[in-house]
C-alpha cells in the first residue's frame, strides 16, 4: 500500500484496533484494512454496508459524548470529550470519496481525535 492508499489505510487500522478493543497483530489488521479498500472490482452497495458494520459503534472512547446537531439543514455530530477547552473546536469534514463511510462510521475516530487534541 502506498501513497492515499498507504494513509488510509493506517487510518483505518488504528479505527479499527480502537473500535474492537483488541489488539490485532500486523499481518491480521493488513488483510483486514485491504478488505475494507475499495476497487473497481468491488460492488458500491456492499461495500458501503461492510464500512458501516465494521467501524459504527454505539460507545465511543475515552467517555466522549455526543450530540446531534442540525446547522442549517445539515445533520452533525458535536463530540465532548471530557476535557475539552472551549475556545477550541474540530470541523471535520469527510466526504468519503463518493465511495463510503458516513458520520456514524467515522465517530469512533473523530471522538478519539476530540480526546487526544482537547476540543471539541
Amino acid at each position: 500500500l502506498s501513497g492515499m492508499s498507504g494513509i488510509i489505510a493506517k487510518i483505518l487500522i488504528m479505527c479499527y484496533s480502537v473500535s474492537m478493543k483488541m489488539k490485532l497483530d500486523r499481518k491480521a489488521a493488513i488483510k483486514k484494512v485491504k478488505a475494507l479498500v475499495f476497487s473497481p472490482k468491488s460492488e458500491l452497495a456492499p461495500f458501503r454496508a461492510k464500512l458501516e458494520k465494521t467501524f459504527s459503534t454505539v460507545f465511543l472512547p475515552n467517555h466522549v459524548e455526543c450530540v446531534d446537531h442540525n446547522y442549517g439543514g445539515v445533520h452533525c455530530d458535536v463530540l465532548h470529550p471530557v476535557v475539552y477547552s472551549s475556545h477550541r473546536i474540530i470541523i471535520y469534514v469527510h466526504g468519503g470519496s463518493f465511495v463510503g463511510g458516513s458520520r456514524n462510521s467515522w465517530r469512533n475516530f473523530c471522538s478519539s481525535l476530540a480526546h487526544e487534541t482537547s476540543c471539541r
